[in-house]
């Protein structure tokens, strides 16, 4: 369990057009232990949002060539780390449904099948990679090399379906 989060109505305000992405991500999966409940209705500018997701897919675009190259061709060190960076991209996948116009489920599985719903993009290799995660599938070592270019293109077609979004 982590420790939770402790923010004034300040901090909160002024921090919305720098982390967008996770102030949405609050916003929808958050429970407030003590005191008011500041982050329901928290008002996310678009603008801010895009402009993140474009930061977050770009730099998620960097980390797996430099994780791919670092792995040295090992094809354990490569789906393990497909499989630990599928978490962090949840928050941005729940960010682009909202920019869509949507409003995003909780559930990973449920963002992933929304996210193909509303993008019309094939996300089956994010769903496979959960499973992976969630220990529900074992990838042979020779299908390693594919799950990661099948992961890598479709992260790069997220980042140009972000590019075209206009605010």
């Amino acid at each position: 369990i982590a420790a939770p989060l402790i923010m004034t109505p300040h901090y909160i305000a002024s921090s919305l057009d720098a982390f967008p992405i996770e102030f949405l991500d609050f916003r929808l999966i958050h429970k407030t232990i003590y005191g008011d409940d500041l982050l329901s209705d928290l008002n996310i500018e678009s603008r801010h949002l895009r402009l993140q997701a474009e930061r977050e897919i770009k730099s998620k675009l960097i980390w797996l060539r430099q994780g791919y190259l670092s792995t040295m061709g090992d094809k354990r060190a490569i789906i393990e780390n497909l499989s630990k960076s599928i978490s962090g991209f949840m928050p941005l996948f729940r960010a682009i449904i909202v920019l869509y116009g949507e409003v995003p489920p909780v559930a990973r599985i449920d963002v992933v099948n929304k996210l193909q719903d509303i993008t019309k993009m094939e996300t089956n290799i994010y769903e496979r990679v959960l499973q992976i995660r969630q220990k529900k599938l074992k990838p042979d070592s020779p299908e390693t090399d594919g799950i990661f270019k099948e992961f890598y293109h479709a992260t790069e077609r997220l980042g140009r379906l972000i590019d075209e979004i206009q605010i």
